[in-house]
């Protein structure tokens, strides 16, 4: 599986560099950062820079530095901004390599006219996820363009992470369930049901019940989790929402 991801990773960077004329490219001065990490790192170290200005400035009881200070502070601020930015541009572009290659992999796959080991011969299993909350009103939801899966294409086995945000727009704390249900593209999916699970990562802890169909992972139709009722705080935000982590460990029957 190695093998294959670095396979992958290296035919992109050999079709984006047929695609990216190279003497088409901007010179640069040497002094200038060139990636977006020497970027962040420049501004950083701008920003304590000026932060030791502020602590060298004298305490004097007749000269005000307030101006100063306040002009200092503003122009930290406005440099945490900008590394805030790069770092969700940063995000935006390892999702968008992510969907590229999960692409790539399923062009290749369903050419492939070998076995897998998540279906039947010639067969290629794709999970697709469904979330949704049971026991909630209509003042508590899944903000769904929040919605994150490391790796985004559920197909091999391995641990996939699951990031998403909760709001609850009323005054007191609310309890809810989630529900978490992923359906299989083959019919004849072999599920290793005592090692597939679904598990917190991160505060709050959810706990969970699965329901497998049928329920000894033959030729599984679904996996559905049930989670006990948790707690979202009330008056939870788009500005200040609950963040849930989950680790999916999906096994196959071998």
């Amino acid at each position: 599986m190695k093998r294959k991801i670095l396979f992958s990773f290296l035919s992109l960077i050999l079709v984006l560099s047929l695609i990216i004329p190279i003497g088409c490219l901007p010179k640069r001065d040497a002094a200038t950062p060139t990636t977006d990490a020497e970027r962040i790192a420049a501004l950083e170290s701008k920003v304590n820079q000026l932060q030791s200005k502020i602590a060298s400035l004298p305490e004097s009881d007749s000269t005000d530095y307030s101006g100063d200070i306040n002009a200092l502070y503003d122009e930290i601020d406005n440099l945490n901004d900008e590394i805030d930015n790069l770092n969700m541009e940063l995000d935006d572009i390892l999702v968008s390599v992510d969907d590229m290659l999960a692409t790539w992999e399923e062009e290749q796959e369903s050419s492939d006219n070998g076995s897998s080991s998540s279906g039947g011969e010639g067969e290629t299993t794709r999970w697709t996820p469904i979330i949704s909350l049971e026991q909630a009103n209509a003042d508590v939801e899944i903000l769904t363009s929040s919605i994150k899966w490391r790796p985004t294409s559920i197909r091999d086995e391995d641990t996939y992470t699951i990031t998403f945000n909760m709001t609850n727009d009323n005054a007191g704390d609310q309890q809810v369930s989630l529900v978490i249900v992923l359906t299989p593209s083959s019919r004849d999916t072999l599920i290793d049901i005592s090692n597939t699970g679904m598990f917190s990562n991160k505060t709050p802890i959810i706990w969970w019940d699965s329901d497998f169909t049928p329920s000894d992972g033959v030729d599984c139709r679904r996996i559905e989790f049930v989670s006990d009722l948790f707690t979202i705080a009330g008056s939870t935000t788009d500005l200040d929402p609950l963040v849930i982590s989950l680790d999916f460990d999906l096994y196959y029957a071998k």
